[in-house]
């Protein structure tokens, strides 16, 4: 789920960047930290972690 997050936030910064035309991935990372992504733009954060402990049903 980890790579999921990640790869969500990528694409919404990527688009970001080219609908504000910022060419440089440093700077894109700068202006659009991960933090402003989800607060302003309203990107779920998928849960990293399961909710369960154990994947055996009891029976």
């Amino acid at each position: 789920m980890n790579k999921v997050r990640t790869h969500a936030e990528d694409r919404l910064r990527t688009h970001l960047m080219a609908r504000h035309k910022v060419k440089d991935r440093g700077i894109g990372s700068g202006r659009f930290p991960s933090a402003h992504l989800y607060a302003r733009y309203g990107l779920y954060k998928v849960p990293t972690k399961a909710g369960w402990h154990s994947a055996h049903a009891l029976a």
